[in-house]
């Protein structure tokens, strides 16, 4: 757990490997029968959307002002009706839109959303997806270190969260993402693309 003290150190408010199912347990409340597989780097979360499984973390650690989400994932499917949540407090809104296969963010519960490009999320693969949000709701998304869509998008005005943050789901466990996620990070500050590229090797903290 040393390196989770150190990226907490490093400016993290959230920060964990989603590697250890009981240690979740312990620290979150679980719903339903997430499990753990095998990945390249050890073990990773898994979520079934049949199951509406999620993690509720007790607390929103997701502010109004500067916010950064990285994570690995491996998409079986873009989840409940293509909408699968990735992280969600009710008005901060992190998902895999299957539709046109691409990353979506909102700021104010769904009002304003902000798209990554059009087919550069896959299925069946790891990948490295990421936002950087200002205090004015401008966004930024990332796949595999690199923009995805347009920079600088409006993602509507940052508002306080109506439900804790939850993971893998929204609070009504009706989106449910659908695959395996590994190494969530949440920081309460902005990053370059070259930071974000240095965050997803492992290089940054």
């Amino acid at each position: 757990m040393s390196e989770i003290y150190r990226l907490l150190n490093a400016g993290a408010v959230f920060a964990n490997r989603l590697n250890d199912l009981q240690d979740l347990r312990t620290r979150y409340t679980v719903y339903n029968n997430p499990t753990m597989i095998k990945a390249p780097f050890g073990h990773a979360i898994h979520f079934d959307a049949d199951n509406d499984d999620s993690v509720d973390t007790g607390r929103d650690f997701i502010l109004t002002s500067i916010d950064s989400v990285f994570v690995w994932a491996y998409l079986d499917t873009f989840g409940d009706d293509n909408e699968g949540r990735i992280v969600d407090n009710g008005e901060f809104i992190f998902l895999v839109d299957g539709t046109n296969d691409r990353l979506r963010i909102s700021s104010d519960g769904g009002g304003t959303w902000a798209d990554g490009g059009t087919d550069d999320v896959p299925t069946g693969e790891w990948v490295h997806l990421g936002v950087t949000r200002d205090d004015s709701g401008t966004v930024n998304l990332f796949v595999n270190g690199a923009w995805s869509g347009a920079p600088g998008q409006a993602s509507g005005t940052p508002a306080v969260g109506t439900t804790n943050v939850i993971i893998g789901n929204r609070n009504a466990r009706d989106k449910t993402f659908d695959g395996a996620m590994r190494d969530l990070l949440v920081f309460n500050q902005l990053y370059t693309p070259a930071e974000v590229t240095e965050i997803m090797q492992g290089r940054m903290f």
